[in-house]
């Protein structure tokens, strides 16, 4: 008991002992590296993937958070959180991701292909247009629109699509090597909404990321060399959009 109130003594006096003051320290050193790998879990463990079919996408989700993975690249993007997502690889659909607040509001198309051509941008869009006249609708026009940037610093310049059957849809083509990523935004099928959610598409183009992967990580199968045959799903340009009221020029 002496001996018990001597050593209380000393450590009242040194303000708490030696081992004291190391074991609370451990012990806050811990509880926060355990915090800390339990924050990382749990931001890991949201992520959900799944793979088509054919082997050749590896799609991701985390919350409003997409990825899109191929042989050679991995992509992320983020929509907006109210948006309702669908992939490829739970419905049957003409593109990788499609995005969107509601059938009369701001939504996209997100699609991966590659081609074996490597045609230039203006080719690329050119041949989006000869695809929509030979599948869809001959009438349909194309113009260049405002560009947007993206965080690596290029600048690009997207292309319009419109008629009066086809609606208004802005086409963003981002080369990345051997694939072209494609962006394709719709906007209640008016010229008018559709340049005013332009600050609302750059903000989707601000959260792009495009990682090229190294060789050795390159284990995916190859994709095919055509557009159509790279989705494994119906044909682009397919789909078949309600008649709307008036073109835009």
């Amino acid at each position: 008991m002496k001996k018990f109130l001597m050593f209380a003594m000393l450590a009242a006096a040194s303000g708490g002992s030696a081992p004291s003051r190391y074991m609370t320290r451990w012990r806050t050193t811990w509880m926060s590296l355990f915090a800390l790998i339990a924050v990382s879990g749990a931001a890991d463990a949201q992520w959900s993937y799944k793979t088509t079919q054919d082997g050749q996408y590896k799609l991701g989700r985390n919350g409003p958070n997409l990825s899109a993975e191929v042989r050679t690249i991995i992509v992320t993007f983020r929509v907006p959180e109210e948006w309702r997502v669908s992939a490829c690889t739970d419905e049957r659909m003409d593109c990788i991701f499609s995005a969107g607040s509601s059938p009369s509001g701001l939504s996209l198309a997100f699609s991966i292909y590659q081609d074996s051509r490597n045609l230039s941008l203006p080719h690329q869009y050119r041949s989006h247009l000869e695809g929509i006249h030979a599948h869809n609708d001959p009438k349909v026009r194309m113009s260049p629109e405002v560009p947007f940037r993206l965080s690596d610093g290029r600048r690009l310049t997207p292309h319009r699509y419109f008629s009066d059957y086809w609606g208004q849809r802005l086409v963003l083509l981002i080369p990345e090597g051997d694939y072209t990523c494609e962006f394709e935004f719709t906007a209640k099928r008016s010229l008018s909404v559709l340049r005013a959610s332009h600050n609302a598409i750059q903000q989707i183009l601000d959260s792009y990321k495009c990682t090229h992967k190294k060789p050795s990580n390159q284990t995916m199968q190859p994709t095919a060399g055509r557009r159509a045959a790279s989705l494994s799903m119906t044909k682009p340009h397919s789909f078949q959009p309600k008649l709307g009221s008036g073109s835009g020029g």
